[in-house]
């Protein structure tokens, strides 16, 4: 188990592992807002394609060759509708964003620890240490090894 020679240790490593999680969560942010984007917008314009076929086909007859294309494609339209609805990556992305948040506002309450010339109490410590230790994404506890 690690155990830190000082405070300044203990907060200087404690900073790095802010640092990544910081990075990951921005980044795991994007990559969802990324997918929510890439499933939402051609359900959109399929809707739109869709919906204007299936009008001006009440004109009159419609060849079977555009009957099925219309059908085919109302039918990719609800498989990417259902994907972008089930994934939830909107919601996701928003949960990362806001977990980089709470990491930086750590980040930066360290920060001022780190600057200041005042020894962080083991009460601060212990502060630190319980908002560190919760994941909002995935609501799971993570260990610290000091």
């Amino acid at each position: 188990m690690y155990k830190p020679n000082s405070t300044e240790e203990l907060l200087s490593k404690w900073e790095r592992r802010v640092l990544k999680a910081i990075d990951a969560h921005y980044e795991s942010s994007r990559h969802y807002s990324g997918w929510n984007s890439k499933l939402g917008v051609p359900s959109v314009i399929l809707s739109i394609v869709v919906c204007g076929l299936a009008f001006s086909t009440v004109a009159g007859p419609t060849p079977l060759l555009v009957q099925m294309t219309i059908g085919f494609l109302a039918i990719i339209q609800t498989v990417l509708a259902s994907l972008h609805t089930w994934r939830r990556d909107s919601e996701t992305s928003d949960k990362h964003r806001m977990a980089a948040a709470q990491y930086a506002s750590i980040r930066r309450q360290i920060e001022q620890l780190r600057n200041s010339d005042v020894p962080a109490s083991e009460q601060v410590l212990s502060e630190i240490r319980a908002r560190h230790t919760w994941n909002c994404v995935t609501g799971v506890r993570v260990k610290l090894n000091a």
